[in-house]
């Protein structure tokens, strides 16, 4: 009786020692690194795709950028986080779609500061709001 006493005693020191542990509340990232560009980096290289459009790299490089943060945006629709997706048609073509934000940056050119992928949204639903 005695030892059943002493392992119980034993168990419950135990497990008033573990601590239920909570993972600590979720902290907003932010990076170190110069890594988002602003819409001025953006335009500035997008002018090359104004020109070159995909023969030469830097243009090239205007078309990915932008097909990339649309591909990003349609995969990470979340109005917790304020990055809406846009709603563009199926006949849209990724053409279309570095058009329209080259459109935005030179109508908006007091906001081309703002991170690059923040105006990549912003054109975008604004030209293809979801209904």
């Amino acid at each position: 009786m005695l030892m059943r006493l002493l392992g119980l005693a034993l168990i419950i020191g135990v497990l008033g020692d573990m601590q239920v542990r909570t993972p600590p509340a979720q902290k907003k990232r932010h990076a170190e690194a110069p890594l988002v560009w602003s819409g001025n980096q953006l335009f500035d290289l997008c002018q090359h795709y104004r020109t070159e459009k995909l023969t030469g790299s830097l243009g090239a490089g205007c078309f990915m950028y932008i097909s990339g943060a649309t591909q990003t945006l349609l995969l990470t629709d979340d109005a917790d986080t304020m990055m809406m997706s846009p709603c563009p048609r199926k006949e849209v073509t990724p053409d279309q779609i570095t058009d329209v934000v080259l459109k935005w940056l030179g109508d908006h050119p007091e906001k081309r500061d703002l991170p690059a992928p923040y105006i990549v949204m912003k054109a975008l639903n604004d030209a293809f709001p979801c209904n």
